[in-house]
């Protein structure tokens, strides 16, 4: 899908690698999203970015499991 010539990206982040740290997904409350180097922070970034549709979904069954 494109929307001023731009392209727009699923981007699907397994939850597993949460909990493989640990994570209680539970206790989460809520979410943030950062860009650049967190150590280094810089002003004045430029661009856009649009997020949507925000979701959590229950894992898929694996083939032949039920």
């Amino acid at each position: 899908m494109t929307r001023r010539g731009q392209t727009w990206k699923e981007w699907k982040i397994e939850l597993r690698l949460f909990v493989d740290e640990d994570v209680n997904l539970t206790d989460v409350d809520t979410l943030s999203i950062g860009f650049g180097d967190r150590n280094n922070p810089q002003p004045d970034g430029r661009g856009k970015m649009y997020f949507d549709d925000i979701r959590l979904y229950p894992p898929a069954p694996e083939p032949g499991k039920n």
